[in-house]
Formats: structure tokens, sequence, C-alpha cells
């Protein structure tokens, strides 16, 4: 069951890259967490999913478009989406308008 990723997801998504590669987080740990946040989000939306929805080898591949995206196709994975991207640019040219989204995602789902 293949569930694309929405706008709200893949800012999520682009949060947990910028913590690991920015500020060190701990990969795993972030993976595993957003994972976690996902599938409960699922659950609160009433989107059905199945026992592999955004599970951590499917954030792990994800990240790697995110890393393709943010190193200009020097690393990563390219089969990035038009979301991945839009998420990454609001990243880095509406900083304020990206930390708010974040700040309303782990309120509604964390």
């Amino acid at each position: 069951m293949k569930i694309n990723w929405d706008f709200e997801e893949a800012v999520a998504l682009v949060n947990t890259y910028i913590n690991v590669t920015e500020k060190g987080f701990d990969e795993q740990a972030e993976i595993q967490a957003l994972s976690e946040v996902l599938v409960k989000r699922a659950d609160i939306l009433g989107i059905e999913h199945d026992d592999i929805y955004r599970n951590p080898t499917g954030i792990n591949m994800k990240l790697k478009n995110i890393e393709y995206l943010a190193t200009d196709g020097q690393s990563g994975l390219s089969s990035y989406s038009l979301v991945d991207k839009k998420a990454l640019e609001l990243y880095n040219k509406l900083p304020e308008t990206f930390e708010l989204i974040i700040k309303e995602f782990k309120q509604k789902y964390k």
C-alpha cells in the first residue's frame, strides 16, 4: 500500500534531516521517533496504512532524497519528489514559517 508523502510530512522529514546533519542529533533515534509520530499521525487522521507505512527503512531512504537536494546532487538518492523539494525550499527561504509548521506538527502529533 503506497501512500504519497504530503507537505506536512515532508516538512517533518526535512526537520529530521536538519536535526541530524546540522544539530548532531542521533540519526537512528531521530528516524525511529519520526516513524512513530508519522504512524500516530496517520491513525489520528484516519489514514489507512499497513505495517510498513513510514517505517524506519522508508524514512531513511526519504532522508537520502533530502540529502540529494541539500547537497545539490553530490550525495544521497536522486528519486526525490516535488513535495521534498518544496519542503526544503521552505526551510531555506522562509525558516520562520518552517519553524511554525514544525511547532504546530509537534503540538498536534507528539
